[in-house]
């Protein structure tokens, strides 16, 4: 539990940080306009980086669950999420319980690899009309 909690709370201070640090005052002065809006997101790497694959189904829950809690408005999948046949009922679900949109995918597709490009595409015609759905 104490991992959980400074995870946590290491996502909430450093997403608080990364925002003004890169974005600073022009950040600032769009945030005070009510006509515009800025939308701070996060892309689940650090889960990824320690499961086979690369592979963040199984941490889906503990991810949004933490992502909401540090305050973020929304998430970038990794593409192999989208892979399962029960992506996008199970993601909406979660997407919908935490309020937390999906805002995009990143995809690792070796398609500059000849021998493996076709199934890089074919990977991508799975994953992009899933993310569409959600």
């Amino acid at each position: 539990m104490i991992i959980k909690a400074s995870r946590r709370q290491f996502l909430r201070t450093s997403s608080v940080a990364l925002a003004a640090g890169i974005f600073g005052r022009p950040l600032m002065a769009a945030a005070t306009r009510e006509s515009a809006r800025v939308v701070v997101g996060a892309h689940p790497w650090v889960y990824a980086a320690t499961m086979p694959n690369y592979d963040i189904t199984p941490k889906l829950d503990e991810i949004f669950a933490d992502m909401k809690y540090a305050g973020m408005e929304g998430i970038e999948l990794i593409h192999s999420a989208l892979r399962p046949d029960d992506a996008v009922d199970r993601i909406g679900k979660l997407s919908e319980k935490h309020t937390l949109p999906i805002i995009g995918t990143s995809f690792g597709g070796t398609m500059w690899d000849r021998r493996q490009g076709e199934a890089a595409v074919e990977d991508a015609a799975l994953v992009i009309p899933r993310l569409a759905k959600l």
